[in-house]
């Protein structure tokens, strides 16, 4: 799955759960469960889903593993900019 796949909170979570399973199976085992946890805030409600996925991939970010390629860090930017307007049009943010 890439970044312009994702549409919808389901998406993102799918997403998440995705880049929390390889950076857990490429020797980034605390990133990877942290990506994982903020995947189960999906069962709250949508600006907390948001806000906490924010926050990791933005931490993915800064970080910059070496277990995700330079086109999966792209797409991380292009994740937090659609959840930057997910939160706009649910007045998180």
């Amino acid at each position: 799955m890439n970044a312009k796949e994702i549409c919808n909170n389901e998406d993102l979570f799918n997403y998440l759960v995705l880049i929390g399973n390889k950076l857990k199976a490429c020797n980034h085992e605390s990133l990877g469960e942290e990506v994982i946890m903020a995947s189960q805030f999906a069962i709250g409600s949508a600006s907390e889903f948001l806000h906490e996925a924010q926050i990791v991939l933005m931490k993915i970010e800064k970080i910059r593993p070496n277990a995700l390629s330079s086109e999966e860090l792209q797409d991380i930017q292009i994740v937090i900019k659609k959840i930057k307007v997910s939160f706009r049009n649910i007045g998180g943010a």
